[in-house]
Formats: structure tokens, C-alpha cells, sequence
């Protein structure tokens, strides 16, 4: 991976941390301080992800020269000046809710998950952040995620080159902590079936499957640490480049060419190519334990299946062919062609982890038909969660010039009648819905950390909350990385949100 430069910066320990501490500063009233008499409890047995959240609480009040010591005991504590960290058993809570409880001598933070328990810490944190100093108020705060997944991507890892080759680099522990910091819960990979994955129809494929899968399960691991989960994202079946010697042992599978860049479908109205995307999708996900799920586009600039490139409605790029050459798909419609691509991957994915999540992103399908593309909708799998674009298609007005939004708008708060249109069918179909944003920067400048528009941005996330979004895939392969806006985005995304944008920003 070429070096750059600001890397090292973004690989550093979490802590020293940039607070400006006030010294000498006392409790007022209904407040108290903690001191190096106090002592962080939690249970013995504790999982990884409580152990390091107790820690990084430790070295938190280091940093306020406030040096307290971690123990771990399966008895309450009967004396004053602890910080106990409790896991409660209760059913129908909301994953990763907590309860702070504080008072003169103890802060008690409880949950029914460890990732509750992590965020609960983090959020005591922030409280003496705000303060500047580890004076904390007399009181109960609970709080539950508005979006239960929430998913960001390192600016460290590599989209257009064999990411999964690379992804350890990309997350290392410092990172995947200050991720956690900012509220994410889940990471994306670019995925590409056919070199991670073994099937029997095509044993040619998956060549580095091995180290692949070995990576991948270590990443896997120490993101679960820090409540972290790892998405695959993947545009199914990769079209072949017509020079490949693929073709020679397989031209029966041949589907829609690409216009202009020699690559050619891997029809999947074949059961060859069927069997390869639910044999591919049930090895990734029985070598790899705990992977999250599948995020799927169908409608992209990498050829995959006949249709992916069609324009079947005289919309989008010109250069996208208007004619099917494929003799079967000929036959069939997008909407049937999407649907079994979906189905097969669906059935690999729950064949091997039967609650990993299937996204199936709505990215360009006004390709196939006029929003909100029910029929589309229709033809999926019923347990796969629609994610749609939150901002395309929204309608502004510039300096007296009326315009559509496309994409990764920041200025149109959102949500676009696209979007109403594809939730409001997903729902009556039962389907979870998603967004998909982009937090960041849009295409504009992709290379600086962020735009800083604040108040448009918190209006996005309330919005978010008032249309029932379920969760967001935050960044799309620019525009990730951690700042003020992911800070904002963490704050927002939590119940109950800030009373109003002003009073938050300041």
C-alpha cells in the first residue's frame, strides 16, 4: 500500500487525548468528582470488549491526573467511590441501550449486552469532557441507538485494489477503538466472490482463498472486541474480461457484453453460475465466523449480470448498452434476473449463518422502472433489508435555479421523495428499511477531511429518526474518515437526541 502521510496520525493511541483539562476545579451543586480513591468493578469473567472498555476509562482519568484501579469481582461492592460496570438480564431491551446511574460515591452503568456497557463508558467520558474535568452530575440518563447498525469504512483501506488482502493494516486496534468512540458499530470490505471463495463448480476460483479467509477471520475477531461487526460488500457476479482463459473451458456462460471494456456477463440464468454465487456466499460464511452480513449493489459501473448494464428505460449514461444480447436474459426482465441473483446469495449466506444480515442497496435501479421500484422489491428474498439512497432524487433550488439531487448530497438535508417512495414499499413488504448516506465530503473535494456543514447535517439525522430508519451505511470508498461530523453523527444517532441542533453544536 503506498504510504501517506497522515496515516501514522490516524494509527496512534486513543489517548493522549486533546482535552483541556481545568485544574483545581471543584463540584458544584449536584455534582461530584472522582478521585484516585475511586475504583472501576465489574464482574469476573468479563468479556474482552468490558475489559478494554474499563481500561480506556482508566486511562481517560490518567489523562486528568486522576489514577484509579480496575478490579474485577462477582460481588457487589458494599463501600463508596466505584464506577460498576453491570450486565442485568432484560428481556425486550434495545442491544446496545444502557443506564447510567450516579450519585455521591458510585456511578453505576448497566446493560444487557457489553457493547452497551462500552458505550455507557463512553458516554460517562464525554459527560467530563464537556465539564473538562472528572466531575460528573447526580442523575439517571438512559439511552438506546436509533440506528441499530451503523457502519463507517477506514480511509487506510484499499477499494480498487484486493482489499481483503490488505485489511489489517487498514484497522488496526487504535483505529477500530476511535471507530467505536464515534458511535460505529460495523465496517464494509470490498468483496470479490470469486477470489475468496472455493466452489466445486469452479475450481479455479478462489486461488488466495486461504489467506483471505485467515485475514478476515483475524479482523473479524479484534473488530468484535470493541462491538464492531464486518460487512462484505459485493456486486455479484463480477463480469470476466473476454481474453480470460475462463471463457475457453466455459463459453456456455457468456452472457451480456460491456460496452467498450471487453468484459462479458457471467449469465446467471445458468445453474452453473447459481450454484457459484450459493456455494461462494455459504463457504465465506461457514470459514468465517461471526462475519455480519452482505451488503449487495445490482445496478453498478462493474458489469456483473445481464441487466447491470442495460438501459431498459433510455435513462443514465449513454454509453450503457439499450440492447440485450444475452439469448437468455433476453427472455426474462431485470426485475426476475435481480431477484435470483439476491435469492442464491441469500440462501449461501443463511445456509452457513442463518442471522447474518442481506443489504441489498437500490443504487440506480430507475434503470428497470419508476420509483419507487416495487416490482423490484417484490421479487427479493423476504428477510434481506432494503438499504435506498437517502438524498437521490431530491429536489433544490440554487440561486434561482431549480435542480434534482443525484447522489452524496450535503447541503439537501433529505429525505428525497425516492426515498420516502422505496421505504414506504419496503415496508408494506415487510422489509427493513436502511440509508445510505455519505458523511463525510461528497464528490466535490474528496480529499479533505469534511465539510463542515453542522446544522444541515444534525437536520439529516433528525430526520433519520422521524422516518424510522432502521440504520445507514455512512461513506461510500471516500468521504470516511473519523472528524466533527462522525462525532455529530454519533451524538444524533443515540435516543433520546439532543433538544435542539443549536444547543448541541455549542
Amino acid at each position: 500500500m503506498r504510504k501517506i502521510p497522515f496515516f501514522n496520525d490516524l494509527k496512534r493511541p486513543f489517548y493522549p487525548q486533546a482535552v483541556k483539562w481545568h485544574k483545581n476545579v471543584r463540584s458544584g451543586r449536584g455534582e461530584f468528582k472522582i478521585t484516585s480513591d475511586w475504583t472501576i468493578i465489574s464482574t469476573r469473567g468479563a468479556s474482552q470488549q468490558v475489559k478494554l472498555a474499563a481500561r480506556d476509562l482508566q486511562s481517560f482519568l490518567a489523562e486528568a491526573n486522576v489514577q484509579v484501579k480496575i478490579h474485577f469481582s462477582n460481588v457487589e461492592p458494599i463501600t463508596s467511590n466505584f464506577i460498576l460496570l453491570r450486565k442485568i438480564s432484560q428481556v425486550g431491551q434495545v442491544p446496545e441501550s444502557y443506564t447510567i446511574r450516579t450519585k455521591p460515591g458510585q456511578i453505576v452503568i448497566e446493560a444487557a449486552d457489553d457493547s452497551g456497557l462500552m458505550y455507557g463508558v463512553f458516554e460517562l467520558e464525554e459527560q467530563m469532557k464537556f465539564r473538562a474535568s472528572p466531575i460528573v452530575k447526580n442523575g439517571v440518563l438512559r439511552r438506546k441507538p436509533i440506528l441499530s447498525t451503523r457502519i463507517l469504512r477506514s480511509p487506510m483501506s484499499c477499494f480498487h485494489r484486493r482489499e481483503v488482502s490488505t485489511i489489517l493494516g487498514a484497522y488496526p486496534k487504535n483505529y477500530l477503538l476511535k471507530m467505536a468512540h464515534h458511535g460505529y458499530n460495523g465496517i464494509w470490505l470490498h468483496g470479490k466472490l470469486n477470489e475468496m471463495a472455493k466452489v466445486s463448480v469452479f475450481p479455479e476460483f478462489g486461488r488466495n482463498a486461504d489467506g483471505m479467509v485467515k485475514d478476515l477471520n483475524i479482523l473479524v475477531r479484534r473488530a468484535a472486541n470493541y462491538g464492531i461487526r464486518v460487512y462484505l460488500y459485493f456486486n455479484e457476479p463480477l463480469g470476466i474480461p473476454q481474453a480470460s482463459d475462463f471463457w475457453k473451458k466455459y463459453p456456455h456462460l457468456m452472457g451480456q457484453p460491456h460496452e467498450g471494456e471487453g468484459v462479458f456477463s457471467l449469465c446467471t440464468s445458468t445453474p452453473q453460475v447459481q450454484t457459484f454465487l450459493r456455494e461462494g456466499m455459504q463457504y465465506l460464511f461457514s470459514q468465517v465466523s461471526g462475519l455480519a452480513g452482505v451488503i449487495l449493489i445490482t445496478a453498478s459501473e462493474f458489469q456483473s449480470h445481464c441487466f447491470s448494464h442495460l438501459n431498459t428505460r433510455g435513462r443514465r449514461p449513454a454509453q450503457w448498452r439499450k440492447e440485450m444480447f444475452c439469448d437468455r436474459c433476453r427472455q426474462r426482465t431485470p426485475q426476475k434476473v435481480i431477484g435470483e441473483v439476491v435469492s442464491c446469495i441469500c440462501h449461501g449466506v443463511h445456509a452457513a449463518a442463518p442471522t447474518a444480515q442481506v443489504i441489498v442497496w437500490n443504487w440506480s435501479w430507475m434503470l428497470y422502472e419508476d420509483e419507487p421500484q416495487e416490482s423490484v422489491i417484490k421479487s427479493l428474498p423476504p428477510k434481506v433489508i432494503i438499504m435506498a439512497d437517502f438524498e437521490r432524487g431530491g429536489k433544490r433550488i440554487t440561486n434561482g435555479h431549480p435542480h434534482v439531487v443525484d447522489e452524496y448530497s450535503l447541503c439537501y438535508v433529505g429525505p428525497s421523495e425516492r426515498f420516502k417512495g422505496a421505504s414506504a414499499a419496503a415496508r408494506r413488504l415487510r422489509h427493513q428499511v436502511f440509508a445510505k448516506l455519505q458523511i463525510g465530503v461528497t464528490h466535490e473535494i474528496a480529499t479533505v477531511p469534511h465539510f463542515p456543514v453542522y446544522h444541515k447535517f444534525a437536520e439529516k439525522f433528525i430526520q433519520i429518526k422521524k422516518n424510522r430508519v432502521g440504520g445507514a451505511m455512512s461513506c461510500w470508498n471516500f468521504g470516511n474518515i473519523l472528524s466533527l461530523k462522525t462525532e455529530l453523527a454519533n451524538r444524533f444517532s443515540w435516543a433520546p437526541q439532543p433538544r435542539s441542533v443549536e444547543s448541541e453544536l455549542k
